[in-house]
């Protein structure tokens, strides 16, 4: 077998081995007294290093990254200045606002300034923002020990989380309960979910923003049942409906946004001629359209530690009312109208763990004219009121 020697090399190095076993074990051991690099890959040929050149992939897209994320980020989801879209969902308050912002991220300068302190200066370490890569040429014990250090920041990066969100609504069984029962719930599930909320105990207990409950024995195939045990127990005190279920998959410090909406055109406003002298109102001229929105809205930044999910959450629930209408110069213009609810908070979740977010709370009462047997003198009048909450059930999952 023929050797090939590298710059550098010192081949007078003396070295001492005592080795039993095959080729490779004793040319680990070699390099580990030397520092060189044997490379056996052509046959007959062994290769012998002082530097090495090696190039590492990171799990990351090209280019820097911006987002921000809380009330002022609602505003922009809805277009610029110039849109037609409205609705709560997209606008925010200016005059306070609480948010977390990030401009012009760039790990990969980071990243290396990492690789640079462990190669050493001996080393030369190059990227290349265009691939995402890092090359290092340098001592093997150094490059490997860069490598040591991107595989780890790549299983940082490159680790996805789910999140799933379930809006329910509930209506209380009793009119005069504007709580949901935790013990009732407790006490529904049997004990398969875990509770942890800062909420009463009492007989008339809420859920509150910090509820969080999960499976107390989680098994393979098991994602989803903790929400649906949840809404299983929930329907003892009520009626509960699902009105819509979006997920987002996000990596690891990074931004996600879920959106199920309804957008309603309507007229926005009018435009009119000049008022003539004969005549109360002008003709008209042109109509302008607007759009409402309304629906769920959330976004999510994500970050993984160890086993735990950090979530900072910005998000709206509305519903769309009735419109109401006003007439001028033979054009009908519609007024809508939105209940909103915002939430914007921070959330710290272990894998499969659910949030509830209440407090999206709606009254309403109806009213009306039963007949008894098709005939309206047998009837009578009659009417009830109704309290309804919308839920938020986020549930993260490592993947």
């Amino acid at each position: 077998m023929s050797s090939a020697y590298g710059d550098k090399i010192k081949r007078d190095m003396p070295i001492l081995v005592n080795v039993k076993g095959s080729l490779s074990n004793a040319l680990s051991i070699i390099e580990a007294k030397t520092g060189y690099a044997f490379d056996v890959s052509n046959q007959n040929l062994v290769t012998v290093n002082a530097e090495i050149t090696k190039t590492f992939p990171l799990m990351r897209f090209a280019g820097k990254g911006s987002f921000m994320i809380g009330n002022e980020a609602g505003t922009k989801l809805g277009g610029d200045a110039n849109s037609t879209e409205t609705g709560g969902m997209f606008s925010a308050d200016q005059d306070q606002y609480a948010n977390i912002k990030a401009t012009d991220q760039d790990p990969m300068a980071n990243i290396v300034n990492t690789v640079k302190g462990i190669a050493g200066s001996s080393s030369t370490v190059t990227s290349n923002e265009t691939i995402g890569s890092i090359t290092v040429t340098g001592k093997p014990i150094n490059v490997h020990r860069v490598e040591d250090y991107i595989t780890s920041i790549n299983k940082l990066m490159g680790q996805q989380v789910r999140v799933d969100a379930k809006i329910i609504v509930f209506t209380a069984k009793d009119a005069n309960s504007f709580n949901v029962n935790l013990d009732v719930l407790k006490k529904a599930t049997d004990g398969l979910l875990q509770f942890t909320t800062t909420a009463s105990s009492s007989a008339v207990s809420g859920l509150d923003n910090l509820t969080k409950f999960s499976l107390v024995n989680t098994k393979p195939g098991s994602d989803g049942l903790g929400s649906n045990l949840f809404i299983e127990a929930l329907r003892k005190q009520g009626v509960v409906s699902v009105s819509t279920e979006p997920s987002l998959t996000v990596m690891n410090n990074n931004m996600g946004i879920i959106q199920n909406v309804h957008k309603q055109a309507y007229a926005k406003s009018i435009g009119v001629s000049a008022i003539s002298s004969t005549s109360d109102s002008g003709a008209l001229a042109s109509i302008e359209q607007g759009v409402v929105i309304a629906g769920f809205s959330m976004q999510s930044l994500v970050k993984v530690v160890n086993d735990q999910i950090m979530l900072q959450l910005s998000g709206t629930v509305s519903e769309m009312g009735d419109f109401g209408t006003v007439t001028y110069g033979g054009a009908t213009l519609k007024t809508p109208q939105i209940d909103e609810n915002r939430f914007n908070q921070s959330v710290r979740l272990l894998d499969g763990e659910t949030l509830v977010l209440t407090g999206y709370d709606q009254d309403s009462a109806k009213s009306g004219h039963h007949d008894a047997y098709h005939n309206k003198y047998l009837g009578g009048n009659g009417g009830r009121e109704m309290h309804t909450q919308t839920m938020v059930l986020i549930t993260a999952h490592l993947i």
